[in-house]
Formats: structure tokens, sequence, C-alpha cells
């Protein structure tokens, strides 16, 4: 797994600090989503789904950890009396990320696309008969 530099957070890389400071099982859980995103292979994700990933590390998590723990007192008792829980709120958040995250990392077009590229391929060489075509296999 890469590591941070020692001054990645000097050199304007907040999320693993904010994440440090983050109350338990929060912390853990932001710390599990960045890891995820360090080990992210950019290289092999389409541009709109490399994009997402990176935005997630770079604004997206750091964003969220800094408006959680940027509560004051009185934004907490305010979020508490309309009902919303800061710490559930932080973790719906954190799994919102996740999920994007992850679904960004299932995405692959370039694989679906030779897939189907593939199968006209094989319809053209290999012609299927008028009742394959339909969905009923082994009639011939």
């Amino acid at each position: 797994m890469p590591t941070l530099p020692e001054t990645a957070t000097l050199a304007g890389d907040p999320a693993p600090a904010l994440a440090l400071r983050l109350p338990e099982p929060h912390r853990l859980y932001a710390l599990a989503l960045l890891c995820r995103l360090e080990d992210a292979p950019l290289h092999t994700l389409d541009p709109q789904s490399a994009y997402l990933v990176r935005q997630a590390r770079t604004e997206y998590l750091p964003d969220t950890l800094r408006a959680y723990l940027n509560l004051t007192p009185g934004a907490r008792a305010e979020l508490r009396a309309g009902g919303h829980d800061p710490e559930a709120l932080l973790r719906r958040q954190l799994e919102l990320v996740a999920q994007g995250v992850e679904d960004a990392l299932r995405r692959d077009p370039a694989s679906a696309a030779r897939l189907l590229t593939q199968g006209h391929f094989l319809g053209e060489v290999f012609p299927a008969r008028e009742t394959a075509r339909r969905g009923e296999p082994g009639r011939g």
C-alpha cells in the first residue's frame, strides 16, 4: 500500500490529519476510505471515473471532514434541535463518498464496449439462425 510522505499534510493534503481528529468509529471509516482512494488504480479507469476518484480524494473527503470538525457546540445543538444527529450525518456523508468511489472503480466502459464489439463481430462471422436470435436455444 502506498504511504503518504510525511510532508503531505504540510504540502496541502489535509485529509489524513483531518481523519485522525475524528471520533471513533468515524476515524477508522475515514482512514479506510482514504486508503481506498490512495490505492485506486487511476490509470486503469475511464476519464470520468478517474476524475471522480481524484475529486473524492482531494476535495469531497477533506471538505466532508472539515465540515464536521468545524461544527461549533451551537451548531451541534441546532442540528440536534432540528432532529439531525451530527455523527449520523457524518457517517452518511462518508458512506456516500465511499459508494461513489466504489461505483467509479467498478465502471469499465472500455471492457463493456470490447465485449459488445466482439459479439457483433461473432454475429457477422457466424450468423445465427432466426430461432436462436429470438432466444430459443437448442432449436435448429
